[in-house]
């Protein structure tokens, strides 16, 4: 943080760095004070419900990089088009300098062939465990009976992680994926963002619900989409991701002061009683067997391992369970040195429990800072 800064945003910063001087080293508080003040990287997706074939792949690819050679007419090799080690369809501008409203405007972007999202924001819809979630193939029950999977995203707006989850697990099969999202204004955009990247066909099986997560209860009343809006859910849930409100830590700009305005210690335990809310009802909207993911993109352990270890106290029939997509393995997330194991220690994880097996994502250019844990009912 710079010494010359003065003002709010620095007595908040300084307040933040000394309540997590106890939790980070001083190399690494550092180094995400150094990152706040700088631009992130645009990061994008291609949408596979959209894009279903190579040439429309690299049609999309093809648009961004005609709109960056036309950014930087002058050197056209500046900015480059770089993959995700981890995911495929994910991609990410070299130069932070190019933000996504400069591509806003293109004719891939409104035909719903790309999604401008966080590349760390991908991560927690592709960290289930896939193998309980391939549903029957479009059309109902399978030759065997198995019945549609039913999903659910507790906090969904804008709606990137929404389609994530109906891309993978919804899009080609009979599976449900039921939206909440408590705010009025946010569901529009939810609204837009299905609208946008899910196929006419799909979205029959994509439910938006406008309602307070910590609400919604299973009533039996099948699966009439009128009662499914009024947050009444007509059987347990297959799977929930459950990412929450947070107070924002790793989403911190100097560039933005209103990401750092609202933060104080107090604001974090206001999180906290919030996210306990919602993963309490999570865990009773859950079925046995069934699995949670949990994420924040928060950097204290209040709102990460401490809720973790209160909700596996409060339910001991949930488990941590190694996350399908192991960011903390360098041969998937190519080395980068800021996604980790969770827990330890400094963190304040003292139960025994496996917190090891959750991830962290240390703020930088290309990531915001991230948790992501997931657990698992068992089964009675």
């Amino acid at each position: 943080m710079s010494a010359r800064r003065t003002g709010p945003t620095a007595k908040t910063l300084a307040a933040f760095a000394d309540a997590r001087s106890r939790h980070f080293a001083p190399s690494e508080l550092a180094a995400m004070l150094a990152v706040f003040g700088k631009p992130r990287r645009t990061s994008f997706r291609v949408n596979a419900m959209r894009a279903t074939d190579a040439a429309a792949v690299d049609g999309a690819l093809a648009a961004v990089r005609q709109r960056l050679s036309e950014l930087h007419a002058r050197n056209r090799d500046t900015v480059r088009i770089r993959r995700c080690a981890w995911n495929s369809h994910a991609f990410q501008l070299s130069d932070p300098s190019v933000r996504a409203r400069q591509l806003m405007d293109l004719d891939a972007h409104a035909r719903g062939l790309l999604h401008f999202q966080s590349l760390s924001s991908m991560i927690p819809a592709a960290c289930f465990d896939p193998s309980p979630l391939v549903g029957p193939a479009s059309g109902g029950a399978d030759a065997a009976g198995a019945q549609p999977r039913w999903l659910l995203d507790m906090c969904a707006a804008p709606g990137g992680k929404t389609t994530q989850l109906v891309e993978a697990f919804a899009a080609r099969t009979s599976n449900v994926v039921v939206a909440n999202e408590i705010h009025p204004l946010r569901i529009q955009r939810l609204e837009r963002n299905i609208a946008a990247l899910v196929p006419e066909p799909v979205r029959p099986r994509v439910h938006q619900v406008l309602g307070d997560g910590r609400r919604l209860a299973v009533a039996a009343h099948g699966a009439d989409p009128a009662a499914i809006a009024q947050s009444k859910l007509p059987r347990l849930m297959d799977a929930i991701l459950l990412d929450a409100p947070c107070s924002g830590e790793g989403t911190f700009s100097t560039l933005e002061p209103q990401t750092i305005a609202v933060w104080s210690l107090d604001f974090v335990a206001k999180m906290q009683r919030l996210q306990r809310q919602l993963l309490d009802r999570a865990f009773h909207l859950l079925r046995p067997g069934g699995q949670l993911v949990y994420s924040t993109c928060t950097l204290g352990p209040e709102e990460n391992e401490a809720n973790i270890e209160w909700v596996v106290g409060q339910h001991p029939s949930l488990e941590i369970a190694p996350l399908h997509l192991d960011l903390a393995d360098p041969a998937i997330n190519g080395g980068l040195a800021n996604f980790r194991p969770a827990g330890g220690p400094s963190l304040g994880s003292r139960s025994g429990l496996p917190l090891h097996l959750a991830l962290r994502v240390l703020p930088t250019a290309e990531y915001e800072g991230f948790f992501v844990c997931r657990l698992v009912k068992r089964a009675a």
